[in-house]
């Protein structure tokens, strides 16, 4: 399954170079957004049949695959790239980072649905944090 994963997450690296020439970063997101949706919809309703879970974790790999560059160039085409976006975006990282194994170590033998639990709250942070950049540019566009 990780296999899998890592493979169209690299793969779907290398589409989004060439997809990121014609495609606004807004709409990479908005299209990730919903790709991890639908997969993480799939896996949790399909968690029984192995060919479903196959699927939902290749569009799961896709779907994270543009994140982290679409968000960058998000902020790099509406916002100077500062160095408070560029700690809070590494800030974020880190601390995805460092949450996950802590969560997954102490709950995972007791109580399984931790991982989509997690994996909820990790979408959910990711979309407020573009939500809040969407209003910082808002912001700052009345600005000027």
């Amino acid at each position: 399954m990780m296999s899998l994963l890592t493979g169209c997450y690299t793969a779907g690296r290398l589409l989004a170079t060439f997809i990121a020439l014609k495609v606004k970063p807004d709409i990479t997101l908005a299209a990730h957004y919903l790709l991890i949706a639908a997969s993480l919809t799939l896996l949790f309703f399909g968690r029984t049949n192995l060919t479903v879970v196959y699927v939902g974790h290749a569009a799961l790999g896709f779907g994270y695959s543009a994140m982290n560059a679409a968000f960058y160039s998000l902020t790099e085409q509406h916002l100077k790239l500062t160095e408070k976006v560029c700690s809070l975006y590494s800030f974020t990282g880190a601390g995805v980072a460092l949450v996950m194994p802590l969560v997954l170590g102490q709950t995972l033998d007791h109580f399984p649905k931790v991982i989509w639990l997690l994996e909820g709250v990790l979408v959910g942070g990711s979309l407020a944090l573009f939500v809040l950049v969407r209003f910082w540019i808002l912001v700052d566009s009345r600005r000027r």
